[in-house]
């Protein structure tokens, strides 16, 4: 990552040397450090997507939610909290089963609000 003003990078975030990166969105502050944070959805070998949630100014990792239920990845979005625990939601659109499917989680605590599937 670079500042706005370019120049040096600040943060490199690693992905892991397997998964491929399909998406990214600033997420705002996820780790309480009062800087906006990064999330990036990746597809891994198997076609299963993961989202890392990563510090925005140091790269480490904060999060990640392995979502198994979702295959072949193509972009991530961020809401507004739905399950009333203040924190925006990430929904993930994929497939599962030839089906299309959004799956959403809370993107701080990482558990599952929803899957919707799209016949």
């Amino acid at each position: 990552m670079r500042p706005s003003s370019g120049g040096r990078p600040v943060a490199n975030a690693f992905l892991g040397k397997t998964d491929t990166a399909v998406d990214l969105i600033g997420i705002g502050d996820a780790n309480g450090d009062t800087w906006p944070d990064v999330a990036v959805l990746v597809q891994q070998p198997d076609g299963s997507a993961k989202v890392l949630i990563r510090d925005g100014t140091t790269g480490n990792l904060i999060r990640r939610s392995v979502m198994r239920v979702v295959e072949s990845p193509v972009g991530l979005t961020l809401f507004d909290d739905l399950d009333d625990s203040s924190d925006p939601e990430i929904a993930v659109l994929g497939e599962r089963a030839g089906v299309k499917r959004v799956q959403i989680r809370d993107s701080v605590r990482g558990i599952v609000i929803n899957n919707i599937d799209y016949p």
